[in-house]
């Protein structure tokens, strides 16, 4: 289910390009749910989803990794 996100990402670093999107923030809300609610590794740490999932809790100061869950 993944692979064409994964897809996506392997020549640009968000979905929306150079920079985020609704999309990213979209897809990302999925991610942020599991990282809050399940200690479970959804990512190997080389996929491409997880450096996007890792840019994307940098964002803004960190904001996203500052929320309370379980370590990616």
């Amino acid at each position: 289910m993944l692979g064409p996100l994964r897809l996506a990402l392997g020549s640009k670093p968000f979905l929306g390009g150079t920079g985020p999107t609704y999309a990213d923030y979209a897809v990302f809300g999925a991610f942020q749910w599991a990282r809050t609610t399940s200690p479970f590794k959804l990512l190997e740490p080389n996929d491409p989803l997880a450096a996007w999932r890792e840019r994307m809790l940098h964002l803004y100061g960190g904001f996203a990794r500052k929320s309370v869950g379980y370590p990616v």
